[in-house]
């Protein structure tokens, strides 16, 4: 189904859509009224070194008191602290209430246990949870004194103790009404699409396959623009810093690029004679991840950062969107290569003047080395289409030497992979090509076996490096276990959220190196399940892509999935995003044409060998 489609449907049924989204505005408000107001206090519990050299503060013992505290956190759950914090509280509970309304955590890398206790009085929540932590101070005593060595090494304090909450801690009204609306609005979408299917609705004639040649020829050049000011608002400007709140020269400076890029793609949108006919399902599955992202961030307390992040997403997705129905998937990601290939030019040049081990020039080496492997598979899907024109074979020679240099891994996995199914999608290849080939390939065999530059790439950093994924999957681990509500469970904490906590290593926070990671955190288990299906649609529409384009669709596809393994930013707003939904409206739009859903395309005639011949 096509995106002009669906909007006529939405158009026509406006009045159900609205009337729905509000129905979930009141369903979730009413929810969020009925449920019971409770209230929470925390205290906190300092474990502190009594052993041998109790005045000096060594390493071994903050190590130590950091090991304890996870244990410590649990006696909690004794019946004997228990039983003690309910007759210090004079609270008429039970033991097993007690225990489903109170619960202990450590802070990452730290020697203290805070407690949080839950009641629908905000006097009983205070009382309770310094009764809780009077109880467990008195317990971690007892087992020190206790303990075989003798001697305690440690002794335990009510650092900070709980305060009367001022306000409810739930329900969250907020997050009753966003989740409402979402759910609303979904619904009176999928059901204006749904009855005007069933109605038999031909899809509305807004466009031909593709633009007329003149308006292409003449407004090329804007397009051009476009994408180099997209591209200039998506590459780092920073090294490591990245988007928390508020507003300074970097952030407004991007922003009024991503708005010139969209003000030229709308221009070409509107002046295009013929457009060409969007898929919808990609733009809907998007558009749902990133309204899902947002409610994450007001689950984490931080929605503004995680709509400014949004929005600067929406933006690149419209500008793309309105890109290739002006000009077509096919011509607008050849003008993305185009200037992509601008880009590695200048990078290189520059590098190869501050070389130091690995080319990065005015980007960094893992950025050059995707931009480049993007461009390589252009080049290749050329080749093997029998439309390269001699200079492409060396374009493409001078691709693979970059991502060597550049020495990433990531991306020279990325490629290899993306390279190797596009020989299955082969369609012609021309004889100086073969031959080209032919007299490369001991070149390429000495290059391999008899030097060490493919294996320095794979073992940069030594094997240890290799094995561990430069430490990735220490975050992946910490994002897969991190402690979250129900909220950020199923919604996440949105898209400004870049490092996680990682326990039990001499750093704290580390960042999330895998886009389909990062999708879990940021957007929760709904939003995970949404950015796979779109994933997963991709590479399957890439894979039975149409013959003229499908090795181009499939290499783009892979080459941004793969390196979204290892890589961030595959649903965010960068270079990674740029080349996935290229590709991602190639490989819809290549389907659209092979199921015939645009009635208003006119057949191709195709010329018989005689005039063929002629």
């Amino acid at each position: 189904m096509t995106l002009a489609r669906v909007l006529d449907a939405v158009q026509r049924r406006f009045l159900l859509v609205l009337l729905l989204g509000l129905l979930g505005v009141t369903t979730g408000a009413g929810l969020a009224m009925a449920t019971p107001s409770s209230y929470v206090s925390t205290a906190t519990v300092l474990l502190r070194w009594v052993g041998p050299n109790a005045d000096q503060a060594t390493t071994v013992n903050i190590r130590y008191l950091s090991a304890r505290a996870p244990t410590y956190s649990l006696l909690i759950e004794r019946t004997s602290v228990l039983s003690e914090a309910l007759a210090q509280s004079g609270m008429s509970l039970t033991v097993a209430e007690l225990a489903k309304d109170t619960e202990s955590s450590v802070p990452l890398n730290s020697q203290t246990i805070q407690i949080r206790s839950r009641s629908r009085v905000p006097d009983h929540a205070l009382r309770l949870v310094n009764a809780t932590a009077d109880a467990l101070v008195k317990e971690i005593a007892m087992e020190e004194q206790g303990a075989i060595t003798g001697g305690a090494s440690l002794d335990a304090v009510v650092a900070v103790r709980g305060q009367q909450p001022s306000s409810a801690d739930t329900p969250r009204s907020a997050m009753y009404v966003a989740v409402g609306a979402l759910f609303g609005a979904t619904l009176g979408l999928l059901i204006a699409v749904v009855l005007d299917h069933l109605r038999g609705r031909q899809q509305p004639r807004r466009g031909l396959k593709s633009a007329p040649a003149q308006f292409r020829a003449r407004n090329f050049g804007l397009c051009h623009l476009a994408w180099a000011s997209m591209i200039a608002a998506t590459i780092p400007w920073r090294s490591n810093t990245f988007y928390a709140s508020g507003a300074d020269p970097v952030v407004l400076a991007k922003a009024g690029i991503s708005m010139l890029a969209l003000i030229m793609s709308f221009w070409a949108f509107r002046h295009a004679v013929q457009h060409r006919p969007l898929p919808a399902a990609p733009i809907m599955l998007l558009t749902a991840y990133l309204a899902v992202t947002v409610i994450g961030g007001l689950a984490n307390s931080d929605v503004t950062a995680a709509l400014v992040v949004a929005i600067r997403v929406v933006m690149l997705m419209l500008t793309i969107v309105l890109l290739v129905a002006a000009f077509g998937p096919t011509l607008a990601t050849r003008s993305f290569i185009q200037m992509l290939a601008v880009l590695i030019s200048i990078s290189t040049v520059v590098g190869v003047f501050t070389f130091n081990g690995r080319l990065g020039g005015i980007m960094h080496p893992n950025a050059l080395a995707f931009a480049t492997a993007v461009v390589g598979v252009w080049l290749l899907s050329r080749v093997l289409a029998g439309e390269d024109r001699g200079w492409e074979l060396f374009a493409l020679a001078f691709c693979l030497a970059v991502v060597l240099l550049t020495g990433s891994r990531s991306s020279l996995a990325a490629f290899g992979v993306a390279a190797l199914a596009m020989i299955f999608r082969i369609t012609a290849l021309r004889v100086r090509t073969l031959v080209i080939l032919a007299l490369c390939l001991p070149i390429i065999t000495y290059v391999v076996t008899a030097t060490d530059l493919v294996t320095s790439v794979f073992l940069r950093g030594g094997s240890e490096q290799v094995t561990t994924l430069s430490n990735r999957t220490i975050a992946w681990d910490a994002a897969i276990n991190l402690q979250r509500d129900f909220w950020q469970t199923w919604f996440g904490q949105g898209l400004q959220q870049k490092k996680i906590p990682v326990p039990g290593q001499w750093w704290d926070t580390q960042l999330l190196d895998s886009s389909w990671i990062s999708a879990l955190v940021q957007g929760g288990n709904l939003g995970a399940a949404l950015a796979l299906v779109l994933g997963l649609a991709t590479l399957f529409y890439a894979a039975f892509a149409p013959r003229l384009h499908g090795a181009i669709w499939l290499g783009l596809a892979l080459v941004t999935t793969f390196t979204g393994i290892l890589e961030s930013g595959l649903l965010d707003g960068s270079l990674l995003f740029m080349v996935f939904w290229v590709a991602t409206l190639g490989t819809f739009s290549g389907h659209l044409d092979k199921v015939n859903l645009d009635p208003a395309r006119k057949p191709i005639s195709v010329p018989s060998e005689k005039s063929a011949h002629r």
